[in-house]
């Protein structure tokens, strides 16, 4: 059996709750009868050990970063040094250096076939980019599924040392897997000579969450539709404003009860809580699982595009997986969401526009379209036909091939 080798930050189930390891949980989980998967991850905050966890055919190595060692008074000056450059690249150092030690000691990397840095955090690539240099024999594939150099969410003046990072861990990568997104940018931006190892694999995030999440009849009280947004804000890629704008408008017309699961933003949150009382639920940060069981039992799914090009919000694929109905709104026609959104039968598509006139207009549309589509649903055969190179089996059949 051949032996694997995925570096994932995030992936214990009770730790960081991010997309990217969802999707190399779902991938691990199809790929792990054919493989021996050793997943090296960081271990849950408060641990200062390594430990060793087995499911099934995957081994998950979980180590720590800081040591929590105490610093003296005349190094503090040193160490803040030190934290604020590695905020600026985006990664600490201190992680990176004991999964190469814990490597080293405990594993013979001489035994993989292959090994698979998952970005984002960039300290997995640091980490594949290390081991490659020593084992040139190993093959590398970096799984990029945010951006690093190009990411407008870190500070703009670190760019060129970023690009510096990422540019020379392509030159050592074999193989680069990325989103439809990034592969379009990549292939005829800076990274356009790399081309050649680029490879377009997408996302593994539809499937048919009814399945495992069977929704339960929803008591709405006074409210006759619940719209939930699942995911994160962020100042710079996708703010909640103008969706909160339109939601308080139509709160004082009819019985729309708006409910957001996920953090960011939370001075806007918090001001248009005041404003909406009772018809804007702030569930905040949730475990995963009440997160998928809430996109279950909703009526309406709400989406809010990204101001950037480069990245999908992960939640488009899982709101299409239910067959529910969609509003999203969007900045530009460039909207990522839009692409994946426009041959979706029950979508709305609300362009964000402040002038009166049209955020009466988009405000009246939505109810109307809550109205019309309230408890319509699409068959999960329909819509696996229709976007199946999203589908977990056909996204981890393109990286088994690529793992060779």
């Amino acid at each position: 059996m051949k032996k694997i080798l995925i570096i994932c930050y995030g992936y214990l189930k009770e730790g960081t709750n991010n997309a990217n390891s969802e999707c190399m949980r779902e991938i691990i989980s199809e790929v792990s009868n054919g493989y021996e998967v050793h997943v090296i991850t960081n271990q849950l905050q408060g641990l200062m050990h390594s430990s060793v966890i087995k499911e099934n055919n995957t081994v998950i190595h979980a180590v720590p970063g800081a040591l929590g060692r105490k610093t003296k008074a005349s190094k503090r000056t040193l160490k803040d040094i030190y934290l604020l450059i590695s905020k600026t690249i985006g990664f600490q150092d201190e992680w990176v250096a004991n999964v190469y030690n814990y490597l080293e000691c405990q594993l013979n990397l001489y035994d993989f076939s292959a090994m698979i840095s998952v970005s984002f955090p960039f300290e997995t690539v640091i980490i594949g980019e290390k081991l490659k240099r020593n084992y040139p024999a190993l093959p590398w594939l970096i799984y990029e599924l945010d951006p690093y150099a190009n990411n407008r969410a870190m500070w703009p003046l670190a760019w060129p040392l970023r690009m510096y990072l990422e540019t020379r861990a392509f030159i050592y990568a074999d193989k680069i897997l990325l989103t439809n997104e990034l592969y379009r940018q990549y292939s005829r931006g800076v990274f356009a000579n790399f081309k050649d190892k680029f490879y377009n694999v997408g996302l593994p995030l539809l499937k048919d969450l009814r399945q495992s999440y069977r929704a339960q009849k929803v008591i709405k009280e006074d409210f006759k539709c619940d719209v939930v947004f699942a995911g994160a804000f962020y100042e710079k890629i996708r703010r909640p404003d103008y969706c909160l704008a339109v939601f308080e408008k139509v709160s004082k017309l009819d019985k729309i009860r708006l409910h957001i699961y996920g953090s960011g933003c939370e001075g806007v949150l918090a001001e248009y809580k005041k404003r909406m009382g009772d018809s804007l639920i702030l569930h905040g940060r949730v475990p995963r699982s009440i997160v998928l069981e809430a996109i279950c039992r909703a009526d309406i799914l709400l989406n809010i595009g990204n101001t950037v090009t480069n990245q999908v919000p992960s939640k488009v694929f899982e709101y299409i997986g239910t067959g529910k109905p969609i509003i999203s709104f969007y900045t530009s026609d460039q909207d990522t969401s839009k692409v994946y959104l426009d041959s979706y039968d029950f979508t709305l598509l609300l362009k964000e526009e402040w002038d009166h006139s049209a955020l009466d207009a988009n405000v009246k549309k939505v109810i109307e379209f809550c109205k019309e589509n309230l408890g319509q649903e699409i068959s999960y055969k329909e819509i696996e036909l229709k976007y199946h190179d999203y589908t977990l089996k056909a996204v981890t059949e393109k990286i088994e091939k690529l793992m060779g």
